[in-house]
């Protein structure tokens, strides 16, 4: 039974700070039979022989390496639309991660996994990671150490995001990124135009749904502090609020209400002109937005502010052609309802030179 195989490897790769010699034999031996499944039925069982190759590469030191595993787990969890697999796959990496001393990373893969629990119906399952994620409050007000699986996240984010060309989609990428990177349970992206910002789109993280706007005025919503974001707007500079004891120097009404722990607004440029204004929150967790996330996002941000021009400029020039395509269709009609009448006009004068013709032979005749 395929599960059994990779259910053994999992608990003595979950459970032990050191393997035996005859546990890592048998470990071995199950990949080998895992291996086979996951060439001739990868949709099914790719996803956990990556998973267990990830561990066993975490257990030898190999970071790099058990990062790129990991990734592939979640690659084929994903494509073979595996969630309860999926769900397992982001714990047992946030999990080793946190082991391993990394503790920002680790929450963020832990919030995924409750994001799948929850998708999976396994809702005793999000309780229990929420209660585990309230203990670790202390743990997340502690900077990450810089790691090289921060410079693979951000290669994998900024590529994401340019890649995408409309706007719509470059939105509902960006945010869906932004929450995956950020320990945030929720994002707006506000954006500038004409010198005014819109609310363009929200989106949160426990439903991880996409949001659309529709051009909102900043000053017409209250569900977000909107003197933060003009503050942000104006000096060009980020704002982290990491503890609710900050939020009444702010003096923002939003916040008389709001649940917020933690408050990040960043600034989006290309050079000092500011495109707009990301805001995020969670509601769970003072300290949320250390130094480290941080970085992570000033580098989705600057790539941010490159797509969104791309995307505002392949918008004009798609109107841009639309308008000129209108413009031909008409010109084509105008050409026809010439030709027409041309033809009518042809047509009436050939007629009356006959006529003209007739009536002269007449004459002569008579």
């Amino acid at each position: 039974v395929p599960k059994h195989y990779f259910l053994q490897s999992l608990a003595l790769l979950r459970t032990r700070e050191q393997l035996s010699a005859t546990e890592s034999q048998q470990i071995e031996q199950n990949q080998q039979m895992l291996r086979q499944w996951s060439e001739s039925m990868p949709d099914n069982f790719a996803a956990e022989f990556h998973l267990i190759e990830s561990l066993r590469k975490l257990s030898a030191g190999d970071l790099i390496s058990a990062f790129e595993e990991l990734d592939h787990s979640l690659k084929w969890a994903r494509t073979g639309k595996l969630t309860g697999v999926e769900a397992l796959v982001l714990e047992t990496g946030s999990s080793l991660l946190d082991k391993k001393g990394m503790p920002a990373l680790a929450e963020m893969y832990m919030q995924q996994a409750a994001v799948c629990y929850s998708q999976w119906g396994a809702v005793e399952k999000v309780t229990q990671l929420r209660k585990g994620r309230a203990v670790s409050e202390a743990r997340a007000q502690t900077p990450a150490p810089a790691m090289d699986y921060d410079a693979h996240s951000m290669l994998k984010a900024t590529r994401s995001i340019s890649a995408e060309v409309s706007m719509p989609d470059l939105v509902n990428s960006l945010l869906r990124i932004v929450l995956e990177n950020a320990g945030a349970e929720r994002g707006v992206l506000v954006l500038r135009e004409d010198d005014d910002l819109y609310v363009e789109a929200e989106m949160h993280l426990g439903e991880n749904a996409f949001k659309a706007a529709q051009q909102l005025r900043l000053e017409q919503t209250d569900s977000i502090p909107g003197q933060v974001i003009a503050f942000v707007a104006r000096s060009k500079q980020e704002l982290v609020l990491n503890h609710p004891g900050q939020f009444t120097e702010m003096e923002d009404p939003y916040f008389k209400s709001s649940n917020a722990k933690s408050v990040l607004a960043m600034p989006i440029r290309q050079q000092q002109e500011l495109i707009g204004v990301l805001y995020l929150e969670n509601d769970l967790l003072p300290g949320i937005f250390n130094e480290n996330r941080l970085e992570v996002l000033r580098a989705i941000a600057s790539q941010a502010a490159i797509s969104i021009a791309n995307a505002r400029l392949y918008e004009k020039t798609t109107l841009l052609n639309q308008e000129l395509a209108a413009s031909r269709e008409e010109l084509s009609k105008m050409n026809e309802l010439l030709e027409e009448r041309i033809r009518d006009r042809t047509r009436v004068l050939r007629e009356e030179v006959d006529m003209r013709k007739k009536v002269e032979a007449e004459l002569q005749v008579a």
